[in-house]
């Protein structure tokens, strides 16, 4: 059988057909494409001209409409119909153009035909979306057409959202805000779709071939291929940053469900769904992306990467510009957001306090950070500043959930647990960094450790790796021959016996004693009361010794004998009540420490995983039990 360039006729047809469709889809889309626009046009000065004889917006008109406040606020959405539309249409028009470049490339490799007309400017090989490319493309594109461009499209979304703004303003009150928080995110969800379509059109492609690849031997109807290991996209991350700080999503309700049974409150569960959005969902997400931002090279590198689930890292450098640039707008869209929804609710005076705390102790953060990174003595003292700062958030959360179940600031129990709350969170950071910290270490025989060279530019984790007894820590790499070497982010480093000085003991020991005061102001006890002796006395010693006990056995069973004793004491001097409050603390602070002194860091960082992987293995267990054998295997083979 004859063929052309290499390839069989059959291919070259193939080739040549598959170029005819997309040149064919091309010249319907474009004239599809003028339609929407010209129809956005049309809805734009439609909509601006209706809505200047409404009285709302036009207070100075003689013969104004009163319209209905409901109806002004989704006029707006027409014209944004459309936008985004046009949008959709331009997203498969970029597609088109890097997929007939690809497919014209082909065939000029196999048929290249020389035009007689343009051999003059050295063209070997004509392409038409090539040429087009080359003037058209906001990559590659003509400069003059490129700043047309972006003037088109800053104009069109100017007075699409500048129209948007001017009538929640003019409406103002909760049905302005609504507009404001729903048009924002969708717009902004816009904004980032025409980027990725444009100045990130290259990574989009090469992503949805990525995807396409894995896909294309599946058959159409039987189920889709099983999935790999896959990074995370910047929408998801944009919508919740750092899905793996789940834990700190519990602070706030916990501290307010505590404070409301202990203190026989109302519970206010609207102040509450509001306080969480307000303080973890809005500003806590800001602060965590412009962390992200400013260690997005370190996050990349780090050997946890797609577990840690930070900010997406394309290949491509503009990519790169492009997810920082989004996530940088849409952490100051979530302050705004933060601040409007205040504003309307009459919490701006407690969100101004909140925002303020968690700003300096970002920047206090942010520079001991660098400060650490830099050569000289002031490493270490830089490192004992993080740890010893990282505790602010959490006594911070248990305040605001306190003070949202309706403490006043000045309450002992506020204090007392915010105390507490900022002991465990130190406690609970440390531990997670000295895991961390094994993650950049490979051990080539046992107990002898090599750390990365990245792991030298952050001694708040190295300097913590001194207190884990049987492992010696090597300078410089791994000598050459050594055998196969094991990732020491998958060894439970702490299940053994560690430094008594440790700085995660020394913070266990702290937040034991700021718990036991804790726990007598939340069962309303007094230090020389009956029950408050035995509170001190059965739960002190257990927890005293915690830290020393050499394997999981022996922490379990102290971990049970300070919440049990104290527990069963309370009950008997003080009713089952208080006694509830007083063993709550020490479990919870004994808890966290035996679980991760038994923990790798792997074990953490696909603790979400490997429990839905469970749940999912035992449902599955439980329904073949239930269906019976037979039918399990007639459904799922």
């Amino acid at each position: 059988m004859g063929g052309v360039g290499g390839i069989s006729d059959r291919e070259f047809e193939v080739l040549k057909t598959d170029y005819e469709m997309a040149r064919e889809d091309e010249r319907t889309f474009a004239t599809i494409q003028a339609a929407v626009a010209g129809i956005v046009v049309a809805l734009l000065a439609a909509l601006a001209t209706v809505l200047t004889q409404t009285c709302q917006l036009n207070h100075r008109a003689k013969n104004c409409t009163e319209a209905p406040a409901l109806f002004l606020a989704i006029a707006p959405a027409i014209p944004f119909a459309a936008l985004a539309l046009l949008q959709l249409l331009g997203l498969v028009a970029t597609l088109r153009s890097y997929y007939l470049r690809a497919v014209e490339a082909e065939l000029r490799r196999v048929a290249a035909v020389p035009l007689g007309e343009l051999a003059g400017v050295g063209l070997s090989s004509p392409s038409y979306a090539a040429l087009i490319a080359e003037a058209s493309t906001m990559r590659r594109g003509r400069s003059r057409y490129r700043i047309l461009s972006i003037l088109v499209l800053l104009i069109t979304l100017s007075v699409f959202s500048g129209l948007t703004a001017f009538i929640a303003v003019s409406l103002g009150g909760r049905t302005g805000l609504v507009m404001a928080v729903g048009y924002g995110w969708a717009f902004l969800l816009l904004v980032a779709d025409v980027t990725s379509a444009t100045v990130g059109g290259r990574s989009t492609f090469l992503r949805l071939a990525e995807q396409l690849a894995a896909r294309q031997n599946t058959g159409l109807l039987t189920g889709s291929p099983p999935r790999g290991p896959r990074r995370r996209g910047l929408l998801s991350y944009l919508v919740l940053p750092r899905p793996e700080d789940w834990v700190k999503w519990l602070l706030i309700p916990l501290a307010f469900t505590v404070v409301v049974l202990a203190r026989d409150l109302a519970p206010q569960w609207g102040r509450l769904l509001l306080t969480m959005l307000l303080v973890e969902y809005l500003v806590y997400a800001a602060r965590y992306q412009v962390n992200d931002i400013r260690g997005y090279a370190e996050d990349a590198a780090h050997p946890e990467a797609a577990a840690r689930m930070r900010l997406p890292h394309p290949a491509d450098p503009a990519a790169r510009r492009l997810v920082v640039v989004c996530s940088a707008l849409v952490a100051a869209l979530r302050l705004v957001t933060a601040f409007g929804v205040a504003a309307a609710t009459g919490l701006t005076r407690g969100l101004l306090a909140v925002t303020a705390v968690i700003a300096v102790a970002g920047m206090l953060y942010e520079y001991l950070r660098t400060a650490e990174a830099r050569p000289g003595s002031a490493r270490r003292a830089a490192a004992v500043g993080l740890w010893l700062l990282v505790g602010t958030g959490y006594a911070l959360r248990y305040a605001v959930g306190a003070h949202a179940a309706g403490l006043p600031v000045g309450d002992p129990l506020l204090w007392t647990g915010a105390l507490y709350a900022y002991g465990l969170g130190v406690m609970f950071v440390l531990l997670t960094w000295v895991l961390e910290a094994s993650a950049y270490c490979s051990a080539p025989r046992p107990r002898r450790w090599y750390a990365s060279p990245a792991l030298s530019a952050k001694p708040h984790l190295l300097l913590l790796l001194r207190y884990v007894r049987g492992v010696t820590l090597m300078s410089g790499p791994p000598p050459a021959g050594s055998p196969a070497r094991m990732g020491c982010g998958e060894v439970p480093v702490l299940r053994g016996r560690c430094a008594l000085a440790a700085p995660w003991n020394l913070a266990y020991w702290g937040t034991v004693a700021a718990g036991a005061v804790f726990a007598l102001c939340l069962a309303g006890l007094h230090p020389d009361d009956g029950a408050g002796v035995w509170v001190l006395a059965a739960s002190v010693p257990a927890a005293a010794l915690l830290p020393l006990a050499g394997g999981p056995a022996a922490r379990t069973l102290l971990l049970a004998a300070g919440t049990v004793l104290p527990a069963v004491g309370v009950a008997l001097l003080a009713g089952p009540g208080a006694a509830l409050f007083t063993a709550l603390p020490f479990a919870v602070c004994g808890g966290l420490y035996t679980s991760f002194r038994q923990q790798s860091y792997r074990d953490l960082k696909h603790f979400l995983p490997d429990l839905t992987a469970t749940t999912r293995q035992t449902a599955a267990r439980a329904l073949r039990a239930l269906v019976g054998r037979a039918t399990w295997d007639d459904l799922t083979h």
